[in-house]
């Protein structure tokens, strides 16, 4: 589906029938920086641009799989655990807080290896890069994750 960015700056200034979360996000794809990501999400999305639910249903999808984390277990048989945010800081973030809420996750994926959607090569988990984020605030999201690329 070929989305031009004028349908999305209409979406989210309210000029079409959309209302509610996909105005929303249609908004923050703007204020993010997030259109062309979006466009190349929306060229491999299945449905019609001319059909304004399609449209619907790709912003809202967007917001699932705009920096998708995969995260792969030791064990091949538990497969790989996903993250999903429309940006980078909001998935690290959710990762982030995967990890303080619940030790037994932390012990299990610290130094697993994980991609993220759009960026190129592998990374490896790190708490110390992602609390030195999140929890004191001294780096980006990026330095967190040039911290963590292998």
């Amino acid at each position: 589906m070929k989305v031009e960015k004028n349908l999305i700056e209409k979406v989210a200034n309210g000029e079409t029938v959309l209302k509610g979360e996909a105005v929303e996000i249609a908004k923050r794809i703007i204020e993010e920086g997030l259109i062309t990501k979006f466009k190349k999400f929306a060229f491999f999305y299945q449905g019609d641009e001319k059909e304004i639910y399609d449209v619907q249903d790709c912003i809202i999808d967007f917001r699932l799989h705009g920096a998708e984390l995969n995260i792969n277990y030791l064990n091949p048989n538990k497969g790989k655990m996903t993250i999903f945010g429309i940006t980078l800081e909001e998935s690290l973030k959710r990762l982030f807080d995967a990890f303080t809420d619940n030790n037994k996750i932390m012990n299990d994926l610290e130094d697993r290896l994980f991609t993220v959607n759009g960026i190129k090569g592998q990374f490896k988990l790190s708490y110390t890069a992602l609390h030195y984020c999140f929890a004191k605030g001294r780096i980006t999201e990026k330095q967190c994750l040039d911290m963590m690329r292998i």
